[in-house]
């Protein structure tokens, strides 16, 4: 992999250049002309002894901050992009292990710039002609300093030949890329810093600007219609960036990006994702993604409500609000159990180990014939088990078990904020009561046939 340091971007984008990719990509000549006159009436003066010079005319480069130059130099990289492209007719050249199913043979954004091959001379040298051509014709020039060649599996012979004829520095990872550390273990605490520092900078400012909010607040009694509207402002920035309300889902999953077709390239390869194998070779991101598979199977086809289905989902991510996170997050509250009265209240405990909670799992057992699991682990990994598959077996299981562990939350807070109190029977009960109503109907006739 090679990073290349664009040196001077902006300011080295010849204009014949430019001029002559307008015209190739069919953009209509008055336009050109336009867009040319505003790129090229532009002057500069320097300061010389504390006085500027007379101003002078320049000769190439976009101007640094304009709205247009971010899309003019997008074209310019255009050049380089369809040059790369072209090296899949090109039989010397050879594709990274990793990037021939997709074709891939750079990533660009903006002047960050990435080129992929496999780890020989030829490869290098035909990737390394691409962008010299390019470079000759637009100006851009690599960095030799700062630009870097990044290996793994290359022998050391090998590795001195393409450093000399590129003439780069020999990387290691993690490095930057778009402001990103890229490594192929996990990100450390110090990495993140600088995400937390601009965090950090991001709420200082906001506490003087919610003064304003919290004043009218105090004043006034704010209609829900206005905190719908300011929450529906705060949202679609959130998840589009705009200051216009949008209805953008909060997660997207399309198949189109490059990461998603490239996991399915390399490691789905056509499988249902709910069966394969985790592979252990994969970075720790990817196999982090592939490792919440495991919980899929008990999401879909679940006629239990859906506040039962997304407390589940919350839960198997552990993200409810336990005591023992509400004290993590320095909030003063009593950490013990509130159902048995005897441990810390955890996610482990609460959903599988607390004596109360096992009651209520016994006699779901007992009801529906299952075999019994004792630690959190044994738990997950009997849920996942049971919850395997569309026969009608697993289907009572999913609902069964989506609407126990929602009783269960639900009985926790009832104590904890209301002091209201019920038994495991009773909870049990109503546990299956839902699902008799809930469940399809060739499903509740299986139901029926167990004795509660």
């Amino acid at each position: 992999m090679i990073k290349i340091d664009l040196q001077k971007a902006y300011d080295s984008v010849e204009w014949p250049f430019l001029r002559q990719m307008l015209t190739e990509l069919g953009f209509p000549e008055q336009f050109i002309i336009w867009v040319m006159e505003y790129v090229q009436t532009v002057n500069y003066t320097v300061m010389i002894n504390g006085e500027p010079s007379e101003p002078f005319n320049a000769d190439r480069g976009l101007r640094q901050g304009d709205l247009m130059s971010p899309f003019l130099f997008a074209i310019a990289m255009e050049y380089l992009s369809r040059k790369l492209n072209e090296l899949k007719a090109d039989r010397s050249f050879q594709f990274h292990p990793k990037c021939a199913k997709l074709g891939i043979t750079h990533l660009s954004f903006a002047d960050d710039l990435l080129l992929f091959a496999k780890g020989n001379l030829s490869s290098i040298t035909a990737l390394h002609k691409c962008f010299s051509q390019f470079s000759e014709a637009s100006g851009l020039q690599a960095n030799l300093g700062k630009s870097c060649v990044y290996f793994g599996g290359v022998k050391g012979e090998i590795q001195d030949s393409i450093l000399s004829h590129l003439g780069f520095v020999h990387g290691t990872l993690p490095f930057k890329y778009m402001g990103v550390p890229l490594s192929t273990k996990k990100i450390t605490l110090l990495q993140w810093q600088p995400l937390i520092e601009k965090f950090t900078a991001r709420v200082t400012s906001w506490t003087a600007k919610k003064l304003s909010y919290a004043y009218w607040a105090q004043l006034f009694l704010i209609p829900a219609k206005v905190l719908k509207t300011i929450d529906a402002y705060c949202r679609s920035y959130v998840w589009s960036g705009s200051n216009t309300i949008t209805r953008k889902a909060l997660v997207a999953w399309d198949r189109d990006k490059m990461w998603i077709r490239w996991i399915h390239a390399y490691y789905v390869q056509g499988k249902l994702l709910r069966d394969m194998p985790i592979p252990a070779q994969a970075s720790w991101i990817t196999r982090k993604i592939l490792e919440a598979k495991e919980h899929l199977h008990l999401i879909p086809i679940n006629d239990a409500r859906p506040k039962a289905v997304f407390t589940m989902w919350l839960q198997l991510q552990g993200r409810l609000a336990t005591t023992d996170r509400l004290v993590k997050w320095g909030l003063a509250v009593d950490t013990t159990c509130i159902l048995c009265q005897n441990q810390l209240e955890t996610k482990d405990h609460l959903f599988a180990e607390c004596e109360f909670t096992k009651a209520i799992w016994r006699k779901m057992q007992q009801w529906l014939q299952w075999l019994p699991a004792m630690t959190w682990n044994q738990h997950t990994k009997w849920a996942i088990q049971k919850a395997k598959g569309e026969s009608q077996q697993a289907q009572i299981f999913r609902m069964v078990y989506a609407e126990c562990i929602y009783a269960i939350w639900m009985e926790r807070n009832h104590r904890i904020f209301e002091k209201k109190y019920r038994n495991w029977e009773a909870i049990a009960r109503e546990v299956t009561y839902i699902c008799h109503v809930r469940a399809a109907p060739r499903v509740k006739i299986l139901l029926q046939s167990f004795v509660f």
